[in-house]
């Protein structure tokens, strides 16, 4: 039997509506108040140690998922809500020296 987890990322007001379709396929869980964070950059895939950099820097928030995906250019990640903002402001820091 073949496993496979997918993440979505659904409106607030839709996601229940949304999830019955899911339901149909499996077993859904349900993770509230999330932020969803991109980094994109050329080079982010080809950079030696960029990532390191990169997640250096989201300390101390814990990243629940990472997608890379197709682009060599973005790198999406999830982490609570309430971290959020503090991970973008030190993501500023690191990369561009202002918050």
């Amino acid at each position: 039997m073949l496993g496979l987890r997918v993440a979505v990322a659904l409106p607030h007001l839709g996601v229940y509506g949304g999830i019955r379709r899911f339901l149909e396929l499996g077993e859904v869980w349900v993770e509230e108040r999330r932020a969803i964070v991109a980094v994109v950059g050329i080079g982010l895939r080809t950079t030696p140690g960029l990532a390191a950099r990169l997640f250096r820097a989201v300390q101390p928030a814990n990243v629940e998922i990472i997608s890379q995906g197709a682009s060599a250019i973005n790198m999406t990640f999830v982490v609570r809500e309430e971290d959020g903002p503090g991970v973008v402001r030190r993501l500023h820091q690191e990369f561009f020296g202002t918050c």
